[in-house]
């Protein structure tokens, strides 16, 4: 269905006296001086239409002194008249909607009716393109993208949560890393526990006994062999205690222990500097491995989103968002230039009233020739119908004065 308006007229509403007027099917340009009621005629239709599908205008319809306005609408799909439209406003805020075919044959529910191809009639491409805040952008956008179970608020809370516990982390790191950085590398001999005194002691008790008992050995084999020189035949005996005196070890160096009792102080402080600094080098690990979590999901959360952008249709190639708002051509909307964000205001415009396909343009004055033969040429690609309001005269326009046309 590709619907426009083929017929306006409306009577008392606003600041409009009477007008009735044939549209161009492409672009119908409204102009006058101010308050004169040219925006009043744009306004009729769009209350007439979207009034009934319960999205309210805020507005009082009915003109000044007047008891009721009535707008009434010819809808047709190219050549072919679908539907006649008469809205009734009453001045103590009661109205009466009618809506019937060709044919005379009326429909008792017409609300339901519009609600099936009424879209945003109230969207402004100019308010979208230049008044508009970045938060009301992103939700007109939104509003036309299908997105399936995706939410742009869940997802940047999510990853701006992620982010946010990944700077703690990473700024924890730094910090150990700074006091890893102060700390002395141990010797990859030294023990990893710290040395008791009363077991150095206890080894240099044992080496001292062990070394008498040496000594005893090799002073009652040395007798042996005296007494051996005695013996008739006591050679054989005395090469067996010289053999046996030969592989004695010898007695214990006691100065290593005694070097190791003076230095142990100094040894155990090195042993509790490289188990701090091993606990720091353990704690920073996990620490990273925390952060690096948090950077897979928000590299996961980045790319849920651009591959539902990737799937989604958007109205204009180019179009996107991110978390600060809507993006063109991958830049934010607001540096693009005045032509692109008309290009994109008027492609969501279109996208957000596929059946009924008629859009307002506003305080168009603004746009020069170029511009306007611009959004003329969108309209006519996209088999659409701009209402236009100025206050210049320039060019083919209905001129209002006084809530009439002049």
């Amino acid at each position: 269905m590709a619907l426009k308006i083929s017929r306006f007229e409306a009577e008392n509403f606003k600041r409009i006296k009477h007008v009735s007027l044939v549209p161009d099917g492409t672009m119908q340009v409204i102009t006058g001086r101010n308050a004169q009621g040219k925006t009043s005629v744009v306004d009729a239709w769009v209350m007439a239409l979207s009034y009934a599908t319960g999205k309210k205008v805020s507005f009082k319809p009915v003109r000044d002194g007047e008891e009721e306005a009535v707008v009434q609408l010819e809808l047709s799909e190219g050549d072919v008249v679908k539907y006649h439209l008469t809205h009734t406003f009453k001045a103590d805020g009661k109205h009466d909607l009618k809506l019937s075919s060709p044919d005379g044959a009326r429909y008792s529910s017409p609300d339901k009716l519009l609600k099936e191809f009424v879209g945003a009639l109230s969207f402004e491409p100019l308010a979208f393109a230049t008044r508009m805040d970045e938060k009301e952008r992103l939700a007109t956008l939104l509003g036309v993208v299908n997105l399936g179970n995706f939410s742009v608020d869940a997802n940047a809370g999510q990853r701006l949560t992620a982010y946010e516990a990944r700077t703690e982390i990473n700024r924890k790191v730094k910090d150990l890393d700074g006091q890893i950085k102060g700390m002395t590398v141990p010797p990859v001999d030294l023990p990893t526990v710290e040395i008791s005194s009363a077991d150095v002691l206890a080894q240099l008790r044992a080496a001292q006994s062990r070394n008498t008992s040496l000594v005893e050995l090799q002073e009652g084999l040395a007798k042996a062999s005296n007494a051996a020189n005695n013996l008739t035949g006591g050679d054989l005996l005395i090469q067996l205690l010289s053999a046996v005196r030969a592989n004695i070890p010898a007695p214990a160096n006691l100065d290593d222990f005694q070097a190791q009792l003076a230095g142990l102080e100094q040894t155990n402080a090195r042993i509790r500097e490289g188990a701090t600094r091993a606990a720091a080098v353990g704690r920073r690990d996990e620490l990273q491995a925390e952060a690096d979590h948090f950077t897979a999901e928000i590299e996961r959360l980045d790319k849920e989103k651009a591959d539902t952008l990737a799937a989604a249709t958007m109205p204009l190639p180019g179009l996107g968002f991110d978390e600060d708002g809507v993006t063109y051509q991958g830049q934010p909307f607001s540096q693009a230039s005045g032509a692109e964000k008309l290009r994109v205001s008027i492609a969501i415009g279109m996208a957000l009233n596929p059946d009924l396909r008629v859009m307002r343009v506003d305080e168009a004055g603004v746009l020069d020739a170029d511009n306007l033969a611009m959004i003329e040429q969108l309209a006519a690609d996209n088999d659409f119908q701009l209402w236009v309001t100025k206050v210049d005269h320039s060019g083919v326009a209905v001129v209002i004065e006084d809530g009439e046309v002049a």
